[in-house]
């Protein structure tokens, strides 16, 4: 069932923080024991996310808020 729009980013949000503690949780790839749909869904994942950023970067107002985000995200990846 598709996020409400009132409440997609909260719900989406949740949903990815899960995804990440069960991330943190495994060892390797294939302790994440997921069918052929989640491994492609995994696959597909990181483009996803690129785009999220790439469009959110365009739709964030505050200036301070865009570069302190770019900077963080710059720091974990380890990227100049």
């Amino acid at each position: 069932m598709p996020n409400m729009s009132y409440c997609q980013f909260e719900n989406t949000g949740r949903e990815v923080s899960q995804l990440v503690g069960a991330m943190r949780e495994a060892e390797d790839f294939d302790e994440l024991d997921l069918n052929e749909y989640e491994t492609s869904a995994w696959r597909d994942f990181p483009s996803q996310l690129a785009e999220f950023l790439e469009l959110w970067m365009e739709l964030e107002q505050d200036e301070d808020r865009r570069d302190a985000a770019l900077s963080h995200l710059s720091e974990r990846l380890g990227v100049d």
